[in-house]
């Protein structure tokens, strides 16, 4: 009964093999159109101010499956405001800072890495950028809470 046993569990292991499905032990794959180091996420976010008045909204953005790609261009996007990196196929993490005038309550907060090859953004953190407030992906002014799906 062992050895039969055995010999399922070793045959559905090599069945998995070949058809390339996933196993238990994998992990999702990054949700990235393009090479590892195109793939980004938004960490250390953080929007500290007056409401109404100026704000700052901080944090990093990082390339967490590979050193940025050279050339690639890594832009974050706050309340119509920009700041871009450009990879250097050595740096994984780009600090930002970018002021708010007129702060309101609450702020979307996203990032986009874009290949030189390429007129398409390679990936976009978080998945849904701005387009649907009901994800959560906004951050609160002053507080925890709201900020989710950065990757």
């Amino acid at each position: 009964m062992r050895k039969r046993i055995a010999a399922i569990a070793v045959l559905v292991g090599a069945t998995a093999v070949v058809l390339g499905l996933p196993t238990a032990a994998s992990t999702a794959a990054p949700d990235v159109r393009g090479p590892k180091c195109a793939d980004i996420m938004l960490v250390g976010l953080s929007y500290t101010g007056t409401e109404g008045g100026t704000a700052l909204v901080e944090g990093t953005l990082i390339t967490p499956q590979a050193p940025s790609c050279e050339g690639a261009v890594y832009t974050v996007f706050v309340d119509g405001e920009s700041v871009e990196f450009t990879g250097d196929a050595l740096t994984d993490a780009f600090p930002f800072s970018i002021t708010v005038e007129n702060a309101p309550s609450t702020i979307c907060v996203y990032a986009t890495s874009q290949l030189r090859e390429n007129a398409i953004a390679a990936d976009t953190a978080p998945d849904t950028a701005c387009s649907d407030p009901s994800t959560g992906n906004n951050l609160v002014l002053n507080g925890g809470g709201g900020a989710s799906g950065f990757g």
